[in-house]
């Protein structure tokens, strides 16, 4: 079947009855997205999603502060990944900037005063946690960039 464009409202209408359970809705939405791999991609990012949750979190409500922390992380996931990088490294990447946003945002709430020791103490243990999952993802990063080295040189496998 032929992909035909849709407008805002005619895809808003299309999502709301999906939404609701028509199956023919939710069949015709499917297509839709599978012809607009774009707007699939932007939408189904897991990535994408814990990383604006996180951004919206540790921002607080404040447009600037939000914008200029993503900003900040574009730059970095720029500044991590390089034209031809495989999908594997996007992906670790990624991980590593949503674990690192992650820690950031257990780090402000471990930084806060309590009235209850055993809150802060919580916060400390997500930190913790948070802290473990960043250097995980920061070391199977380092590895697999090892693995690639020698099939696309020093140069290119660790982005100095």
């Amino acid at each position: 079947m032929k992909h035909q464009n849709l407008s805002y409202e005619e895809y808003t209408d299309l999502v709301d009855d999906a939404s609701r359970g028509d199956q023919q809705a939710l069949d015709k939405l499917r297509q839709h997205l599978r012809g607009k791999p774009e707007l699939c991609n932007l939408l189904g990012d897991l990535n994408r999603h814990v990383q604006q949750h996180l951004i919206d979190l540790a921002a607080a409500g404040l447009t600037d502060v939000r914008e200029s922390i993503a900003i900040c992380l574009a730059d970095k996931r720029a500044q991590l990944l390089k034209e031809g990088d495989s999908l594997m490294e996007q992906l670790l990447v990624d991980q590593v900037l949503s674990t690192m946003l992650d820690a950031a945002c257990c780090q402000l709430g471990a930084s806060q005063t309590y009235d209850q020791e055993s809150i802060r103490s919580r916060w400390e243990s997500r930190l913790a946690r948070a802290q473990q999952r960043h250097q995980a993802a920061i070391a199977s990063l380092i590895e697999l960039r090892k693995m690639l080295e020698p099939h696309r040189g020093p140069e290119i496998a660790l982005h100095s």
